[in-house]
């Protein structure tokens, strides 16, 4: 949490980034009567006690992300999964006169952090050759990146120069050109600072997802598929003709003014496994579990870019064996609903 006195009046409020799906405390302090909270030129107004106001401003952060657009094409660069969000809040006396003021730039991302957990950057990726993959990482300030290729022989070479303007999510385009290459993001001209660490796998069947993580940053995994489970459900519906006109009975098979609808539907669900995954990579793996959007590959276009298609993980238990250094991570995935006849 951030804090400052300003005229006598003690101030706390998030600090960055604010994941905007974890509470987002703002307190003032001591003797104001209320406290008008404005967020990009949305104001409400709260009601003190006992000279104290403890508000929670989680869900007007949330609503800066209204027209967030999630999928499609992701491109390197500044993500919209984190934004900087204007806020100012206002100390008022009884009689509306404002004791203090407090203007902040809120960076918000759209995340929600386990009970005590800090956000951090993941350090340790893992891509796979042949797929759309890239590295986001968050940076409070603008700076430089390097990005190396580490050779399994050893030995590294300094591939680009990436350009951070602004605080933000940003999102890097790996290069490994062969299994088992390493690629490396430091901070520029100080290769002893890492901020990532890739490594190249060389898997081309299975089924390949993205999706986003608590942390609020789009991952990848290269899932092996199982014997897929088919259900196919017969639904019957029954219609009212609008008409009063009388239909042939043995041509059109039905009568008067009643009918009846009869309608097949398929739904696919395929076992995914991600086979001995260390315990950090199964940490990551689980947050595919509790995604808002998981996309699947179901081609590419002229341009050789994947093509995605929205899927759903069927819900479910998953337990992870602290005591195992390496074990499977199994889900089940739930293909879009496939109508097949109606009559």
């Amino acid at each position: 949490m951030a804090s400052v006195t300003i005229n006598g009046i003690f101030f706390t409020y998030p600090d960055d980034p604010c994941p905007v799906f974890n509470p987002a405390i703002v307190s003032v302090g001591h003797q104001v009567a209320r406290v008008r909270v404005t967020v990009n030129g949305k104001a409400v107004t709260y009601q003190a006690y006992g000279g104290d106001c403890t508000i929670d401003i989680s869900s007007m952060l949330q609503v800066e992300f209204d027209n967030l657009q999630l999928g499609g094409a992701l491109q390197p660069g500044m993500n919209e999964l984190g934004k900087s969000v204007a806020t100012s809040i206002e100390a008022l006396d009884h009689d509306g006169t404002v004791l203090a003021q407090l203007n902040a730039s809120i960076f918000c991302v759209w995340a929600a952090l386990a009970p005590g957990e800090m956000y951090e950057n993941p350090y340790r990726h893992t891509m796979h050759l042949y797929y759309d993959y890239m590295v986001g990482l968050y940076f409070s300030d603008a700076e430089d990146i390097d990005e190396y290729i580490v050779n399994p022989i050893g030995g590294r070479t300094l591939v680009n120069t990436h350009e951070v303007d602004a605080q933000g999510v940003w999102y890097f385009a790996a290069s490994p050109t062969a299994a088992g290459q390493r690629v490396i993001f430091t901070k520029h001209n100080a290769p002893s600072v890492v901020y990532a660490e890739v490594t190249a796998k060389e898997y081309r069947e299975g089924i390949y997802l993205r999706w986003i993580d608590r942390h609020g940053l789009w991952r990848w995994w290269l899932f092996k598929a199982g014997d897929p489970q088919r259900n196919v459900a017969s639904a019957y519906g029954a219609f009212d003709r609008i008409d009063i006109e009388k239909y042939n009975a043995y041509g059109h098979a039905w009568v008067g003014t009643s009918g009846r609808r009869q309608n097949l539907t398929r739904n696919d669900i395929i076992p995914l496994c991600a086979p001995l995954v260390d315990q950090s990579t199964f940490d990551m793996l689980q947050d595919l579990t509790t995604s808002p959007c998981v996309e699947m590959v179901i081609g590419q276009n002229e341009q050789s870019n994947d093509i995605w298609s929205p899927v759903t993980i069927q819900p479910g238990q998953y337990t992870k064996d602290v005591k195992k250094p390496e074990q499977d991570f199994v889900c089940n995935l739930v293909l879009p609903e496939i109508p097949i006849q109606q009559l």
